[in-house]
């Protein structure tokens, strides 16, 4: 469960809000990638990450989605209770957000009261936690992860999930030209207004 008051979970945009450490970033043009692939890729990417002093702690990996908002959180199984971060914070979260023109990506710690129970079930820890990275006084470190893991997230973005333009075929460009001249015979006739022509034949040439 994730949420901050027992055995009520809170959304996302709420969770998103109480962050520490935040930082938040707006990818244009990337709102059509592989939602799914990316956090596949956080996902591995928090997985695969050593906690602790003698990188022992086991880190624990969760999702969850809520209309256009992914949520994504770690922490590390200590014994029979998992926290992540000091007494304060305990988790490091990653929201997207998925607008009409971009991806907004928020990376930032929970408070010990946003972590799901050892079973993953029933109230959230009401407990604190020595530092998944050392020790209590660790800010300076938690604030790297997130630099750490935004900076992931910006290089996959640039680089892995590029938004390369789509072949068009021989076929398609054929059956737009007809389409145009279609619309040429039309307006010759004076069924078609010059204003009415000339914006059809501009949707039509934006497909080439």
């Amino acid at each position: 469960m994730f949420g901050s008051k027992k055995n009520i979970e809170v959304s996302v945009k709420d969770f998103e809000t109480s962050l520490s450490h935040k930082e938040r970033k707006r990818f244009a043009g990337k709102q059509s990638i592989d939602i799914t692939e990316l956090i596949t890729e956080i996902e591995k990417f928090f997985a695969d990450r050593k906690f602790g002093w003698l990188g022992e702690a086991k880190p624990v990996v969760q999702s969850r989605n809520e209309g256009n908002m992914h949520h994504v959180q770690v922490f590390t199984a200590k014994g029979v209770v998992r926290t992540w971060g000091n007494s304060k914070d305990t988790a490091c979260n990653v929201i997207i957000t998925i607008s009409s023109n971009s991806l907004d990506i928020t990376v930032g710690y929970s408070g010990n009261k946003g972590v799901v129970s050892a079973q993953g079930i029933g109230a959230a820890i009401l407990t604190g936690g020595g530092s998944l990275i050392g020790n209590a006084a660790s800010a300076a470190k938690d604030k790297k992860m997130v630099l750490n893991t935004m900076k992931f997230i910006e290089d996959l973005l640039n680089n892995y999930f590029t938004n390369a333009p789509v072949a068009k075929s021989d076929s398609t460009e054929v059956d737009v030209l007809g389409q145009i001249e279609k619309l040429k015979e039309l307006h010759d006739k004076g069924i078609l207004t010059d204003h009415e022509y000339n914006e059809k034949k501009k949707t039509l040439l934006d497909k080439l």
